[in-house]
């Protein structure tokens, strides 16, 4: 039993770890932009990464807890994620466009106002939720995260429960 314990939390760090260093090679030297779905998630990420080696240190189980629930929402938000890019659900409207700041707009003529906007939806580039941009296997990066994140959910679950440490 003492195996399993020294080893999960900082099993949790190091998934958490190789997950965003995997994210961060992945944009710097591939080019492979995050979306904004999952800069999101790489927030949470690095939210359960922060709590896991806390937890590895103290080991206090309001911090277990609030770790499991960050983990409750990675897996939410990698899940709605999953359902936007395979459209079984419409996503949100900023993942596929950015809105002009309209106070800029204001003191200027029709022409200028239209180069403006021109200009601007030609420089940005936005990287849509909806659309895979990164597989791994034939298989959505999004819906890798999904199912590593059902995975830490039900064992980390289990593992606690059978600990009784959420219910003491």
């Amino acid at each position: 039993m003492i195996l399993k314990k020294s080893f999960v939390y900082p099993g949790l760090v190091f998934f958490c770890f190789i997950s965003l260093v995997i994210a961060w090679v992945a944009e710097t030297f591939f080019g492979i932009k995050p979306c904004i779905l999952c800069l999101y998630l790489r927030y949470v990420m690095g939210a359960i990464l922060c709590l896991s080696l806390v937890i590895c240190v103290y080991g206090a189980r309001w911090i277990k807890i609030l770790n499991f629930l960050c983990i409750v929402a990675a897996f939410s938000l990698s899940f709605y994620h999953m359902g936007v890019e395979q459209r079984w659900w419409v996503g949100p409207s900023f993942c596929t466009g950015s809105a002009p700041n309209l106070s800029d707009l204001k003191d200027l003529s029709d022409d200028e106002k239209l180069e403006k906007l021109r200009s601007q939806l030609i420089s940005t580039r936005v990287v849509r939720c909806d659309q895979v941009n990164w597989r791994i296997l034939g298989v959505s990066a999004t819906i890798w995260n999904t199912l590593l994140f059902a995975v830490l959910l039900v064992g980390l679950g289990r593992f606690e429960w059978t600990k009784k440490t959420f219910i003491k």
